[in-house]
């Protein structure tokens, strides 16, 4: 029997923007501007002319980055899929250090069956949101 293990990661991740040293806590699903606005890093860029100066948050690439476990009986599985709904346009994913692959359309549902590059503890996932033009 082909079975499917599916795993949810919705929940507390960190947000990294390495060239500001932005290193928080936030909750996914969200956005950038939302955990930023929450952590008091930025003001509110829809109130007067403060969007001005949150143009580097656009032209920022910025790292979500969150640890999980597996347990022997998931890792058992034919099959273990990660799926991402809505992650932002363009996006290059990681697990264990090994490209999973990229996204390119916030629309789009994306799969990766992570079976093989998962070990029981300590697996990190780290999703890259790249600024491109």
């Amino acid at each position: 029997m082909n079975e499917l293990e599916s795993i949810s990661l919705n929940g507390i991740w960190v947000l990294k923007q390495e060239n500001r040293d932005i290193n928080i806590k936030t909750e996914v699903p969200g956005s950038i501007y939302e955990s930023l606005i929450e952590k008091k890093v930025i003001e509110d860029p829809f109130y007067g002319l403060n969007e001005h100066d949150m143009k580097w948050i656009f032209d920022s690439d910025w790292i979500y980055e969150k640890k999980f476990n597996i347990n022997k009986e998931q890792l058992e599985k034919n099959h273990i899929i990660l799926q991402f709904s809505g992650i932002d346009t363009i996006s290059e994913i990681f697990l264990n250090g090994e490209l999973l692959g990229t996204t390119e359309n916030m629309f789009q549902t994306y799969e990766f069956d992570i079976k093989n590059k998962c070990v029981t503890s300590d697996n990190i996932l780290k999703v890259l949101i790249l600024f491109k033009y």
